[in-house]
């Protein structure tokens, strides 16, 4: 979980720690990873379909990008932070919209 620069930020989950999605997300960052089908898990943080969608097209962002670089192991800075990038941060911000979203509206209703 501490190799990666971005990786410490998936501890932002446990804003909502009573809920079993945030152990969800930190217990799938802890696991060791391998680069096909082991974050097939994340896809469980989406309540609805639309988020579902949005969780799907970031995973596929990863097709053009390999072709362009011939593979997992030729990308620039590894497969790891690509693969935090594009499935374990939108996992994330999806799982910590509802709750920024009733804070934003707390403190601008505050204000």
């Amino acid at each position: 979980m501490f190799v990666l620069p971005l990786n410490s930020v998936i501890f932002l989950a446990l804003l909502r720690y009573r809920e079993q999605k945030a152990w969800l997300l930190l217990l799938m960052a802890a696991m060791p990873q391998r680069v096909l089908y082991d974050q097939m898990v994340l896809l469980l943080v989406a309540n609805n379909l639309r988020e579902m969608l949005i969780l799907i097209l970031c995973s596929w962002i990863s097709l053009p990008v390999l072709l362009i670089f011939g593979g997992w192991f030729n990308l620039p800075r590894g497969w790891q932070l690509w693969i935090l990038l594009t499935l374990y941060l939108p996992a994330l911000v999806i799982f910590l919209a509802p709750a920024l979203g009733g804070w934003i509206k707390k403190w601008r209703v505050g204000k």
